[in-house]
């Protein structure tokens, strides 16, 4: 594929892969349907060899930006393709998630540049596996940060600024941007959410893999150890156990996908509009 722009882009989408199949055909669509604004894509693959890649080639777009190359995980092809990012604004789209429409991230843009002093813009993204959407608190706070997390294809940055914090720390496998995005909320940066629905968020990636659980485990608590104070780990660790954060795990691993957890859902992502 020719890599040339045309113009300077608005936003470079960002999706590395491998061997990813009919998912990162879906990704592709998805991200070439979108209308209302400049796209670069970068294409970041670990060498394929399932023939996604020659089923690629037809795609004569000047707006994608592909390379092909061996790499040692996740995070080293995600620092290895923003060296090429060219946009205003970029995001990591995960090779079978995709945009929520063709507007979704003209109508995400045009939100996040409302504020000029936004550095990243976090939207909401609906779940096709349990059949529910996320929305993140009005005012992401450090308590939010400790006791949960922002998915990165949700986290829309300015380019400048996400420079400013890569490469991601490869020493973690699986969170490395949590991690990031932690380190660059202590140095200030200023997030903003939104309840606008941007991604359909397959929920099926590396990180919700049954074997990489404990180890995903073991770098939470890493991070938790690295970025947090031994008095603040007590005050969230305690607020953890009065919000009954044990019993709520176990109501969403027994019933999720089903009706009563889209309600509950739906509770959730109203009160976190409210704090």
């Amino acid at each position: 594929m020719e890599n040339y722009l045309i113009e300077s882009p608005d936003v470079t989408v960002i999706t590395v892969c491998k061997n990813a199949g009919q998912d990162l055909i879906k990704t592709c669509k998805s991200v070439l349907n979108q209308t209302g604004v400049n796209i670069q894509f970068i294409l970041q693959d670990g060498v394929s060899t399932d023939g996604t890649l020659s089923s690629l080639g037809t795609l004569q777009d000047p707006r994608v930006d592909m390379l092909s190359e061996p790499d040692s995980g996740i995070y080293d092809a995600m620092n290895r393709a923003f060296k090429r990012v060219r946009g205003k604004w970029c995001i990591y789209l995960n090779a079978g998630d995709s945009f929520y429409s063709n507007e979704s991230l003209s109508k995400i843009l045009a939100e996040a540049e409302n504020d000029e002093n936004t550095d990243v813009f976090a939207f909401a993204y609906y779940n096709e596996f349990d059949k529910t959407i996320t929305v993140y608190p009005r005012i992401i706070s450090r308590y939010f940060l400790y006791r949960s997390g922002v998915c990165h294809q949700v986290q829309l940055w300015k380019t400048e600024v996400l420079g400013k914090y890569l490469p991601f720390d490869q020493n973690y496998q699986v969170l490395a941007d949590q991690h990031l995005l932690l380190r660059a909320f202590y140095s200030g940066i200023k997030i903003r959410s939104s309840v606008t629905v941007g991604v359909l968020y397959k929920d099926r990636g590396f990180s919700s893999m049954p074997s990489v659980q404990a180890l995903k485990n073991s770098e939470r608590m890493k991070i938790l150890s690295s970025c947090f104070s031994l008095l603040e780990k007590l005050l969230y660790g305690s607020l953890e156990i009065i919000l009954l954060k044990p019993l709520r795990l176990q109501f969403n691993r027994a019933f999720r996908s089903t009706a009563l957890f889209r309600f509950y859902k739906i509770l959730a992502n109203r009160l976190n509009r409210i704090t």
